[in-house]
């Protein structure tokens, strides 16, 4: 005699679930530019020129470097954003990174590891959609650039070079 709840066991363990495999292909690295042409291929070159701000080939699989716009404060000093979307490993992480660049395009630095993806770009500040106060949902430049800390979705964003 088969008890219910052994029969409801093999039934779940003999059950096959086809599961979506990620759709990454780890280490193609493939990179794209998009924005202005000739500004975008110069911000991406200034910052290759470090070694710690972009994956080595065969370590990722898609790299976005998309030219956002300018930050912009009223006394006319001004900076570049790029978002830089990398994709690696085998689970299609991503990491996610705001680049700024002086109006020289000079790469000053980076905030990193956050979580909103649609941002806003209104005179000096940085805004991140659908996040509100008291959790933040902005980056604001002052005359000295941008801040070193940041408050976003409940996350302190930290500005390195």
């Amino acid at each position: 005699m088969r008890l219910p709840g052994v029969l409801l066991l093999t039934c779940l363990f003999s059950t096959s679930i086809d599961a979506a495999e990620p759709t990454c292909a780890y280490g193609s690295s493939t990179r794209s530019l998009v924005g202005p042409a000739p500004l975008t291929a110069k911000l991406r070159a200034t910052a290759a020129q470090r070694k710690d701000v972009f994956f080595e080939q065969g370590q990722f699989d898609e790299e976005t470097f998309q030219y956002l716009g300018e930050v912009r404060r009223p006394s006319g000093k001004r900076w570049h954003v790029v978002l830089l979307e990398t994709t690696w490993g085998a689970a299609c992480r991503s990491t996610p990174r705001l680049l700024i660049y002086s109006a020289d395009l000079e790469y000053l630095g980076q905030y990193s590891h956050f979580s909103p993806r649609l941002f806003r770009l209104e005179g000096d500040t940085i805004h991140f959609d659908r996040v509100e106060p008291p959790e933040g949902g902005k980056i604001q430049f002052s005359d000295q650039g941008p801040p070193k800390k940041a408050y976003v979705d409940g996350e302190s964003l930290t500005f390195y070079r």
